[in-house]
């Protein structure tokens, strides 16, 4: 039985595909946005993982938030998530 090993990508090479800097592409792991593993010294990052990441970032903020790919419990006080939820709420009864 064969498995197919997935290519796996270093944060230079993401940085390079995605049009990002290094730094930003080390925020999204830190933050949870790219799914990485560090091997050794390096951080490497699965070639669906970036698939994902990069058609996610054709999304739209709102969408981001909306499907659950952004997590913006630690990154938004209670009074924005508050704001957030009515803007989700207000825009579901519109569609």
């Amino acid at each position: 039985m064969s498995r197919k090993v997935e290519q796996r990508y270093s944060i230079e090479e993401v940085a390079e595909v995605s049009g990002k800097s290094t730094r930003s592409i080390y925020r999204d792991v830190y933050a949870g946005v790219l799914p990485a593993a560090k091997c050794g010294r390096v951080w490497r990052v699965k070639e669906s993982d970036l698939e994902r990441y990069l058609s996610m970032e054709k999304m739209t903020r709102f969408d981001q938030l909306r499907t659950g790919i952004i997590d913006t419990r630690s990154a938004l006080t209670a009074e924005q998530r508050m704001a957030l939820v009515g803007l989700l709420l207000a825009n579901d009864t519109q569609a």
